[in-house]
């Protein structure tokens, strides 16, 4: 009887061979989530180019009706860090360029904004930051045209 009584003290019912497995299940998929979340900031760390939306505001429209404001998105094509473009991705950064109308150059009876001029490249690169690197635009150019007149 004696033994008995130390054989549950040693090993208690309640602590059956599943649980053991049990306990071992969780540690590995616990060691597996970590793992997996400091390979994630790793891979994240790294540089990558990919096309990013960005929404354009415009400043100083001419108040005139007849001028149909250009599209509102252009796209931009970034080599920046994985951290970056995931903030960009996800809205954690603001996707929004801002162009001044002043700056658009008059042709006939539209106004154009050449992307692929070298100093409104700079006035953009100046709007993302150090951080990235500007390798693209689409479209190259931004046009203000007459709307039909109601």
């Amino acid at each position: 009887m004696k033994t008995d009584l130390l054989k549950t003290a040693r090993h208690p019912v309640h602590a059956k061979k599943g649980q053991k497995i049990n306990q071992k299940l969780v540690t590995f998929l616990a060691c597996l989530l970590i793992s997996a979340f400091l390979w994630f900031m790793k891979a994240l760390s790294k540089k990558y180019t990919d096309a990013v939306s960005f929404q354009v505001q415009y400043s100083h429209l001419p108040h005139d009706p007849k001028y149909v404001p250009p599209a509102g998105l252009i796209s931009l094509t970034l080599t920046t860090s994985g951290y970056n473009l995931f903030a960009y991705k996800l809205g954690f950064r603001e996707s929004l360029i801002n162009v001044d109308v002043n700056s658009f150059r008059r042709m006939g009876s539209m106004y154009i904004y050449n992307l692929q001029n070298e100093a409104h490249q700079e006035k953009i690169r100046n709007q993302l930051g150090e951080q990235a690197e500007l390798v693209s635009i689409t479209p190259d150019t931004l046009f203000l045209r007459q709307g039909e007149e109601k």
